[in-house]
């Protein structure tokens, strides 16, 4: 078997602690998935990682190469010395730093290599202060992906504000309130510094311009946060331009992990010696104290603090940077005359504190906070209260989230001097220790904890999410499902089943695959199995990062250029128990019919599995053998009459065969397929006999085919849900099910028109309509649009849609469709009639409406609407559109039309013979049997 290529991963940070840390911790997740990871960052930052990384793991440093925790480090100028101030003037540094950067980066990206070899990265991650790494990515031709460091909220807040989607606060109206989708209503106040027009700082307004102007340029954006903690704020960008809430990114002790297992720089040395004091206190009686690494406060403030802290009699631990002057004013230096004798025996001050100890500890009770967001993750992951002082940047919003969202504590204000009282001070831990909202603080910081822990764990929301991403840069799958499926059957019959595949589809299903076979799967260099199924993996020719929808044309081309050589290799070489074992028999499907060739060249019998309808199958036949008559450039709209089959008009017919197919590979494919027919001995189908007798009767005088299907989850079967084998495409959204659980049964129109359709705009907002209109419940399940949506804040939907909707109905990215249509309250499926789709849809007994697009799908709904009756089809207009109208009558006519019981019992009886056919002695596991017998016949004569 080929060697699998290993996929590499760039990250680029931004040179402070805040920016690396959540860096590392992602580089160490993707690691777990099976990633390699490069960390480059500026040789200032570079230089203290290695002399002061905090992570207990290994640290090599040597000429040839740095690395930490497995992670790959690469370093780059500034355009500055090691010693210069790089604080003296931040904007003249970050202008410098986006002038060298690009250019010492791209460098870096240039020369990597891996083991010696040169290899080329899959995808270069970013964060938001270092814009210009999109467009070094663009240039190398290599996915980017950003990690937002900031909340959800704030992504939000400036994506609206830099692509001019709500107005913001002006030099004319500075003090104006904010509304904003998923986002409590803002004030001056809770709004981040950079967009208000007092804002000092020109370097950062300018860089975030840049950033969003490069979101073209991103595939991914990912987001330092957890779906639970920011759903609405989520749910929000998902129209506009969605974001993948991969976190927390905090140290492993807060997450319930093993603490050893961090990896972390700390930029100052901290204090160990405050946990013996924390020892000695009560267990929920100590105020922590603590403004980050950057803020400084005035003389005053430090003194109003001072003062509220010791006039509040309780224990407090206050972590103070010390003062970068002089101090000549007294022994107490900042803090007022006499404060450190006074308080000497209820508080202890710290230059620095190791901060994910202190939070954990039993006797913190709250959290005086900044609200830095890596500190107000820590503080969430710990379980604590918080008391919210924030100062400038995405502080101010996140204080808002943290006491308007989260209910996680109090905001103390300042006065009209801009300065926080000693009164505020005392009357805030006042309010978190003991007030009447404190045991409801502990409540929520409690749920939040347990919630932080759960998205990271194997199969959380964000676990999930960075699988998902993982998947996206190594790509998909297609067409394997029903082989999956048809092989467990095989098995069940006593054969040893091997699967080949390209290495991009093989990758996909080792790292994601659905089965809850997952933990038994093996990988070794010399073989991989999935529920006992053996698997080899063949290049396509292309490597594991090309993007293989950009000419598709071009990629058939290629697979069957190498496909036949590098199948031919593992046909050749193939053993078992150690042995060399020739294959009895070869099954295909039709998207590579040069496996018949391959077959033939070994002299080993050849079998195709059909994946689309019997009917299809019949129609294909005829059309490229030239048995009857189809529609031609001079007579495009003619009728078609086959045996066995309804009358079919153009619209009837799969999009492939029409003089009008753009797809020039595909007519070319199935033309090599049925040139082919005299080298297969057999052909299955996904299909069953009670289905669709009439078309597999046509056939026997032609060309036989055995229906053996449906090859759909156990689930749907009636058989053990664990004993399901498959791959998902996209990560699923489970949190639609307990949606589902509320509704009423028979009830929700479920809306998905799988991975591949796009629909247009105008097409979405009639569907839109039509489902806002008809007041009945909704799922619909709706890809994310791969741009920036800036015609408003519904994105694709019509102005208002979701916000009228919002109580009946749910819209999700990808749902686990086969729960879906098992739920009692599903009551229909607005579906685009894809045959894997309509058979689980018809295993499930769910009546349909169809509303096909292209190859198959045509066909299918005819089969669905005219053969079986199992729903209505909804027809375009003349400008190719399904109007709301149309949308709305066909709902009407499933739901509680004239036909409408009919088709729920229609469904049933299929749903019935679905399951009877594939038991034990059912049609189609005759027919597999049959196969089999054939099979073991052949191998034997």
């Amino acid at each position: 078997m080929a060697e699998k290529e290993e996929i590499h991963v760039l990250m680029v940070a931004f040179s402070s602690q805040g920016h690396i840390n959540p860096m590392l911790r992602l580089a160490k997740r993707l690691i777990s998935k099976g990633l390699h990871v490069t960390l480059a960052t500026t040789e200032i930052a570079g230089h203290r990682m290695l002399k002061c990384s905090s992570s207990s793991s290994t640290t090599t440093t040597t000429d040839a190469a740095n690395s930490i925790a497995g992670i790959n480090l690469e370093f780059f100028s500034d355009g500055f010395s090691l010693d210069y101030d790089r604080k003296t003037n931040l904007d003249h540094y970050m202008e410098t730093l986006g002038h060298f950067g690009p250019i010492n980066l791209s460098t870096i990206v240039r020369n990597h290599s891996h083991d010696g070899v040169r290899r080329k990265f899959s995808c270069i991650i970013n964060n938001p202060f270092v814009p210009w790494v999109a467009d070094v990515a663009a240039e190398h031709q290599i996915p980017c992906a950003m990690l937002w460091i900031q909340p959800c909220t704030l992504y939000a807040i400036y994506y609206r504000y830099y692509n001019n989607v709500n107005p913001f606060p002006t030099f004319t109206n500075p003090n104006m309130s904010i509304e904003l989708p998923g986002l409590p209503l803002l004030h001056t106040e809770d709004l981040p510094s950079f967009i208000l027009p007092s804002n000092p700082f020109g370097s950062f307004p300018k860089l975030f311009s840049q950033m969003f102007q490069n979101m073209k340029k991103l595939k991914w954006v990912l987001a330092n946060s957890f779906l639970e903690l920011e759903k609405n704020a989520i749910d929000s960008m998902s129209v506009l331009h969605p974001i993948k809430p991969i976190g927390p990114l905090v140290p492993s002790a807060l997450l319930g992990e093993d603490q050893d297992n961090d990896i972390g720089v700390e930029m100052f040395e901290p204090d160990d010696a405050c946990i013996e004091w924390l020892n000695n206190q009560h267990p929920s009686s100590v105020i922590y104290v603590s403004f980050g690494s950057l803020v400084v406060l005035s003389a005053k403030q430090v003194e109003s603090i001072a003062v509220g802290l010791k006039n509040n009699k309780r224990p407090f631990l206050w972590v103070v940077k010390p003062p970068e002057y002089p101090v000549e004013d007294g022994s107490d230096g900042q803090f007022p005359q006499g404060f450190l004798e006074e308080t000497k025996e209820k508080g202890l001050i710290v230059p620095w504190s190791p901060q994910i100890k202190v939070l954990s500890h039993p006797s913190v009770a709250c959290f005086l906070s900044h609200c830095g967001w890596n500190s107000t993750l820590e503080t969430i992951a710990a379980g604590v209260p918080v008391i919210a002082y924030p100062q400038w940047t995405d502080q101010p919003t996140n204080a808002k989230l943290i006491v308007d969202v989260l209910r996680l504590g109090v905001r103390i204000r300042p006065n009209e001097d801009g300065v926080v009282t000693s009164e505020e001070v005392e009357k805030s831990i006042q309010e978190i220790m003991s007030g009447p909202s404190s045991e409801q603080f502990k409540k929520n910081a409690a749920e939040l904890k347990r919630a932080a822990r759960e998205a990271v764990a194997d199969g959380g929301s964000s676990d999930r999410n960075i699988q998902s991403f993982v998947d996206e840069i190594i790509g998909s799958s297609c067409h394997i499902n029903p082989m999956l499926r048809l092989a467990k059957r095989l098995i069940s019959k006593g054969l040893h089943v091997t699967l080949a595949t390209t290495e991009i589809a093989g990758h996909r299903m080792l790292k994601s695959s659905s089965s809850s076979f997952s933990s038994t799967t093996t990988t070794t260099d010399a073989a991989n199995s999935i529920a006992g199924i053996n698997l080899e993996f063949f290049s396509d020719g292309f490597s594991l990062d090309y993007d293989r929808k950009t000419n598709l044309d071009h990629y058939m081309e290629t697979l069957g250029h190498f496909g036949p050589i590098n199948l031919s290799t593992i046909v050749r070489n193939h053993s078992h128990g150690g042995v060399r074992r020739k294959f009895s028999c070869i099954i295909n499907n039709p998207f590579v019919p040069w496996v018949a060739d391959v077959a033939a060249e070994h002299q080993i019998p050849c079998a195709m599995l059909w994946i689309q309808p019997c009917t299809l199958y019949a129609i294909y036949y005829r059309y490229y053998n030239n048995v009857n008559p189809f529609p031609t450039f001079t007579n495009p709209n003619m009728s078609i009459e086959l045996p066995g089959l309804p009358l079919l008009h153009t619209e009837d017919l799969p999009s492939f065969i029409l003089p009008s197919n753009p797809f020039g590979s595909f007519p070319k494919l199935f033309s090599q397929m049925f040139q082919n027919m005299k080298k297969l001995k057999w052909v299955l189908a996904n299909s069953f006999l009670e289905l669709e007798k009439n078309a597999i009767d046509s056939m026997s005088v032609l060309h036989p085919i055995k229906p053996i299907g449906p090859l759909v989850p156990s689930a749907l079967l009636g058989e053990d849900q664990d004993n399901d084998i498959g791959v998902e495409m996209f990560e699923p959204d489970d949190a639609c099910i307990e949606w589902l659980n509320n509704q009423n049964p028979s009830s929700v129109i479920y809306v998905s028109f799988g991975s591949l359709v796009v629909l247009s705009a105008k097409q979405v907002e009639s569907i839109a309509i039509g489902l806002k209109n008809k007041k009945r419940p909704f799922l619909w399940v709706v890809k994310p649009p791969e741009y920036p949506v800036e015609d408003g804040s519904d994105g694709q939907f019509p102005q208002g849609f979701l916000e009228e909707t919002k109580e009946k109905g749910l819209i999700v990215p990808w749902s686990p469709q086969i729960k879906v249509l098992s739920h009692p309250s599903v009551a229909c499926f607005l579906s685009h009639c894809g045959w894997n789709s309509t058979l689980e849809t018809i295993a499930a007994g769910v009546p349909i409406i169809a509303y096909p697009q292209w190859t198959d799908q045509p066909t299918n709904a005819k089969l669905i609407v005219d053969v079986l009756r199992l729903g209505v089809r909804i027809r375009p207009n003349e400008d190719g559109v399904v109007t709301s109208e149309e949308v709305e009558k066909s709902i009407q006519e499933i739901m509680s039309g004239p036909s409408s019981e009919q088709f729920k019992k229609n469904a049933a009886e299929l749903k019935r013979a679905a399951r009877e056919a594939a038991a034990d002695g059912g049609s189609s596991d005759r027919n597999i049997q049959s196969f089999v017998d054939e099979i073991i016949g052949s191998s034997c004569a």
